[in-house]
């Protein structure tokens, strides 16, 4: 089994203290100790430092994917169409801390405006470096780990006229964001058709819906204006089970992509953590999601089945967490064999370490070339 590195080089204007040099020669090392076909990078830039990455990529034989945040953490928020949660409360005003180097705070994904930015950025991070493709990153909604009114999406002035000849009782779906945050119970869905959850009030599978459609169309313009210039694209997705949550219709967006890295997240505790964005729906809806799946989505004995509903092995490179960070992450060598077996089992031909390998000890590498390696290949 091959493996895609994934290398963090800090957020827009956080980026990595190492020098240029001591990234390069870490990734020779990875490059020269594990079968490796390409490798993520981005996306705080400084002088030389993607060059090198770049340059040593391909010196190994290896294609690279400059790393593009699209709806948070992007480059100019302050200039951005900002994400509305509240009729009269915005999120431009809130950023959501996780740890040095990452932060999540989310733009409006229905804004046309907002995408012509991502495309600037990429301009402006691709400049002179030479590279096979591009890895989409934040295209998608907030989830409930930063609230439970996250969960219903945006309501700017303009998702707002979009949804309105949509929703037909506008004021009880007003009264259900409204009263959310108080809410210990989310609304839990009747079934799950097509990886996508499905619930007795219509309107909010309008609402889902609409979600899914604004996600899908983002990832098709910008997938055709990438394919025009000869490059691949890649998505970073949430797992199966959850991403229909953001918004994200993986089957449709399957389709639309070069790859997908569906991040099977098990020992994180932070957004796209399988295990930390379940526990803030709450108990009930994790067990009803659970059994609906029929399996314990909490464990990694879920992936196998997860991978399976997506049906297409060439297209599914899961994320694998391959380091430590206490507190946040707990990678270990009974979790990267799990997560590298399951995806062989499945039947993929990679799978990302992830989500930042400059983090990841001697150790935790070489546990990911063992179990990458010991079925020969």
């Amino acid at each position: 089994m091959k493996a895609i590195l994934q290398v963090s080089t800090g957020r827009f204007g956080q980026c990595t203290e190492r020098s240029v040099s001591e990234v390069r020669s870490r990734l020779e090392q990875m490059l020269k100790w594990l079968p490796v076909t390409a490798v993520i990078f981005g996306w705080a830039r400084k002088d030389g430092l993607f060059e090198a990455i770049a340059d040593t990529a391909h010196a190994n034989g290896a294609d690279v994917y400059l790393w593009l945040p699209v709806y948070a953490d992007v480059r100019d928020p302050a200039q951005a169409d900002p994400m509305v949660f509240r009729d009269a409360d915005h999120a431009g005003d809130r950023n959501v801390p996780v740890m040095d180097g990452e932060g999540f705070h989310f733009i409006c994904p229905a804004s046309g405006k907002n995408l012509d930015s991502a495309f600037r950025t990429w301009a402006d991070l691709a400049e002179g470096i030479s590279v096979e493709g591009v890895f989409l990153d934040r295209i998608r909604y907030p989830s409930a780990v930063f609230s439970k009114v996250h969960f219903f999406g945006c309501r700017c002035p303009n998702c707002l006229r979009r949804l309105d000849g949509q929703i037909r009782d506008r004021e009880k779906l007003r009264r259900l964001i409204r009263d959310a945050d108080q809410s210990t119970q989310m609304p839990l869905p009747v079934s799950v058709e097509n990886g996508c959850c499905r619930y007795a009030d219509e309107d909010l599978n309008r609402l889902m819906a609409d979600r899914r459609g604004q996600i899908t169309q983002a990832v098709e313009r910008i997938v055709r204006s990438f394919h025009e210039k000869g490059l691949r694209v890649g998505l970073d997705t949430f797992a199966p089970a959850l991403a229909d949550l953001v918004g994200q219709d993986l089957p449709r967006l399957m389709e639309l992509s070069d790859f997908i890295k569906p991040m099977m997240y098990y020992q994180t505790d932070a957004p796209a953590g399988i295990p930390c964005e379940l526990k803030a729906f709450g108990a009930e809806f994790t067990e009803q999601l659970s059994r609906l799946w029929d399996a314990d989505l909490m464990s990694v004995s879920s992936m196998e089945k997860q991978l399976h509903s997506l049906n297409n092995t060439g297209k599914v490179c899961p994320g694998i967490e391959i380091h430590r960070i206490p507190g946040i992450c707990e990678a270990d060598e009974e979790s990267i064999r799990d997560g590298i077996r399951a995806a062989r089992a499945y039947g993929c031909a990679s799978v990302v370490l992830s989500w930042n390998d400059l983090l990841a000890s001697d150790t935790e590498l070489e546990w990911a070339g063992k179990y990458l390696t010991e079925d020969g290949t």
